[in-house]
């Protein structure tokens, strides 16, 4: 199958076998889960956000400015992205798109 890619994927690298990532082109399309939506009406597109860990194996949280949290992310492959955090990565998100409830965001490194 061919086509483009539209940016909604991580970069890999690797062939074959399980991918490694590289964790400084790193670039993940997804929503924010259950936005908590006095945090949300704050925002606006085109707000960064930090990518943080709540512990130290996750779940993947965004957190706008103040240190207020957002919601969890959810990711295809959260392990990848935990584990270029946990080797001290910096990420944050972008946001692109706010409908009501709904938050997409764009991951990549900081």
């Amino acid at each position: 199958m061919s086509g483009s890619s539209s940016g909604g994927g991580a970069n890999l690298g690797g062939g074959g076998g399980i991918p490694i990532a590289d964790c400084k082109h790193i670039s993940i399309k997804t929503n924010v889960t259950s936005p908590d939506p006095t945090v949300l009406k704050t925002l606006k597109v085109g707000d960064y956000l930090d990518v943080e860990l709540q512990t130290a194996t996750g779940p993947l949280i965004a957190v706008a400015s103040g240190n207020r949290r957002l919601g969890s992310i959810f990711t295809t492959n959260p392990k990848m992205l935990i584990d270029c955090i946990v080797k001290g990565h910096i990420y944050h998100a972008r946001i692109l798109k706010i409908d009501g409830a709904d938050c997409q965001i764009l991951i990549t490194a900081k």
